[in-house]
């Protein structure tokens, strides 16, 4: 676990996640069959066997690496089980032979029979990967065979990075053979035959059995990536993850067994280095360079850049490297930098779109808008089926106020990706600048409906939901904000007030109190919590809060006139007509004062009528009616 080859594939993380699975449950099947197979008790034989079952069906959600299981599990059962015993081996091969064609079965079936007839045609073909060309015309079709020669070199380097690992890279810029008589071919042949020969010879006389069984691991598992099932990534250390535990078990045991021997030699000048302690101090020495090795080569794994520039230079010739080391440099804002690079893979894959819309970015980054969207043309010509290049184009088509060509660039990336929430959202910006709100609002809900899942587009959607008295929405908006851990104080404001529309007032309290509580100068909350007491027809706590709201240094102007509203329904009209009266002596403009006046009016109006006395003519009612102020609801 210590070298290095073994490292870098754990950080490798969205392979080795796959990867690093599927090893998982190989091992899991492995050791659940072995346990299986020893076992005489009749009762922990079952339970084995039902680990066994469980772990095999479930390695086939892993990765199709898996199909290895059922050769693994008869080296295993050859080498650890039976021990080379043709005679124990034979009793079970029945059984074992039996499970593994129907775990085989199963595995295939899982990956239909059209995938395997074309493997067994030789048609199982691919074409290139755009930034990773492998043949000399980009669009040669990959042929079994051509990467079956091709792979004979790659696996000779897999075997060399177990016992000198420098100069490793996750990427690097090896093309297709250009056939099976060439020096990169015929050396690395003869070097595999040779060496199965000797694993054959190995075998029969059942000598070196470490050595064997380490290399028969490695070739099984290897069997089914670089012999006829064509890929268009030819070199990938971290397909040996699996593949690497049959060697690295082979120099585990190659340095246990150094370790004692070094014990052994030394015994006579000092007697402790045999004891078990010692030998293991000497194992941990011998490890320190393993080590040291790996400590170093994660150093690359520091920043994106750092790493990027690593195979920058170890695979100079590979588009995908430069435009990654691009992205890497302007996600670190060195936009400078990552221009050239963008050019760099583009001279070495002209039809490779990426570099072009990632130069868009670094052009609009440095508001070279005209140049941006140039780029982003070109990567739409070389890649007409390029929906982010479509959904970038428009928004910087709707910077630049060209709002109908940009609403058929966003148009086209939905079309080629209907959950696409980045247009749907970019949309719905278009449509609320011409004041087209229910349309912004359903292009909203399209963008968190689709691959859209940011705190900030939620919040809009929330908004937008509450401005259109889509109040249930709004609420469901807000609650998954809070629950991202996203709730400052103003998603939760609107929450409460989405709460308080849908009547769920109590609700919508508490959360007024503790806004009112941590911002006692904000008047929205401390007015918000009044209204709440309010609809509680708790009118005496109301009044003291619509108060309070008044004296703070931004007063609502609707709360001056809620105090008075506050007094009539507790009945005191009096000290309505006090306040309102207090009101007149405010440094207020003409407007204000008028309003003042107006409710006074409609107050007196309020108390005769209430109260039985006096007269109330038509004219006076409706003066009273026309300038009323009325109840005010919640601000939002």
């Amino acid at each position: 676990m210590l070298h290095p080859v073994q490292t870098q594939t754990v950080s490798y993380v969205i392979q080795a996640r796959q990867e690093g699975l599927a090893s998982l449950f190989v091992l899991m099947t492995l050791l659940a069959y072995i346990k299986t197979m020893t076992t005489s008790h009749r009762m922990a034989r079952l339970a084995y066997g039902s680990w066994f079952v469980s772990a095999a069906l479930l390695s086939r959600g892993t990765k199709e690496l898996v199909i290895v299981l059922p050769f693994l599990m008869l080296l295993v059962e050859w080498f650890f089980v039976a021990q080379e015993d043709w005679q124990v081996f034979k009793r079970r091969f029945a059984i074992g032979a039996a499970i593994a064609s129907v775990f085989l079965l199963a595995v295939l079936y899982q990956h239909s029979w059209s995938f395997l007839k074309d493997v067994l045609s030789f048609n199982a073909t691919t074409v290139n990967n755009r930034g990773n060309i492998l043949t000399p015309d980009p669009f040669t079709i990959i042929t079994p065979w051509m990467y079956f020669i091709s792979e004979l070199r790659v696996l000779v380097h897999y075997l060399a990075i177990f016992f000198w690992p420098f100069g490793i890279s996750v990427e690097y810029d090896w093309k297709i053979a250009s056939g099976f008589f060439t020096s990169q071919v015929l050396l690395p042949a003869l070097f595999l035959t040779a060496l199965f020969g000797m694993v054959i010879r190995f075998l029969w006389r059942k000598e070196q059995l470490i050595v064997t069984f380490g290399l028969i691991w490695f070739y099984l598992v290897m069997a089914p990536r670089s012999t006829i099932i064509a890929s268009p990534e030819l070199v990938c250390d971290y397909k040996t993850y699996l593949a690497s535990y049959g060697v690295l078990f082979m120099m585990g045991v190659w340095l246990v067994q150094g370790a004692y021997k070094i014990a052994q030699q030394l015994k006579d000048r000092a007697i402790w280095l045999v004891s078990s302690e010692a030998q293991m101090a000497l194992l941990s020495l011998m490890l320190l360079v393993v080590g040291i090795g790996s400590h170093e080569r994660n150093k690359v794994w520091a920043t994106a850049v750092d790493f990027w520039q690593d195979n920058a230079r170890k695979a100079p010739g590979k588009a995908r490297v430069h435009n990654n080391l691009g992205v890497a440099l302007s996600e670190a804002g060195r936009y400078d930098e990552s221009i050239p690079l963008y050019y760099k893979a583009i001279s070495l894959d002209g039809y490779y779109a990426d570099p072009y819309s990632n130069l868009a970015v670094a052009y609009s980054m440095q508001n070279k808008i005209d140049d941006a969207i140039q780029a982003l043309r070109n990567a739409i010509h070389l890649f007409p089926e390029y929906p982010e290049a479509y959904n970038n184009l428009g928004t910087l088509l709707l910077q630049k106020g060209n709002k109908e060509e940009a609403e058929v660039a966003l148009h086209a990336a939905i079309k080629l990706r209907p959950y696409y929430g980045k247009a749907h959202y970019n949309i719905a910006r278009l449509h609320e600048e011409r004041g087209e709100l229910e349309l912004s609002w359903e292009s909203l809900k399209r963008a968190v409906e689709g691959d859209l899942d940011v705190p900030e587009v939620y919040f809009k959607y929330g908004q937008m939901s509450l401005k259109l008295k889509k109040y249930d929405y709004a609420a469901n908006a807000f609650e998954w904000v809070i629950n991202k851990g996203e709730g400052q104080d103003q998603v939760w404001f609107n929450l409460a007030n989405s709460y308080y529309m849908l009547e769920r007032k109590d609700e919508a309290r508490v959360i007024y109190e503790r806004l009112v509580k941590n911002n006692p100068l904000d008047p929205r909350y401390a007015y918000n919590l009044a209204e709440a007491h309010f609809a509680r027809n708790d009118f005496e706590q109301a009044c003291e809060l619509f108060k309070r709201v008044t004296s703070l240094p931004q007063p609502i102007a609707a709360s001056f006139f809620r105090v008075a509203n506050c007094y009539e329904r507790m009945q005191q009209a009096d000290e309505a007509l006090k306040w309102l009266t207090s009101l007149q002596a405010l440094n207020a403009d003409d407007t204000f004062k008028k309003m003042v006046k107006s409710e006074m009016n409609r107050v007196e109006l309020q108390a005769a009528v209430t109260k039985g006395k006096g007269t109330v003519t038509l004219t006076q009612l409706k003066t009273a009616l026309a300038n009323a102020v009325g109840d005010t609801k919640i601000g939002i």
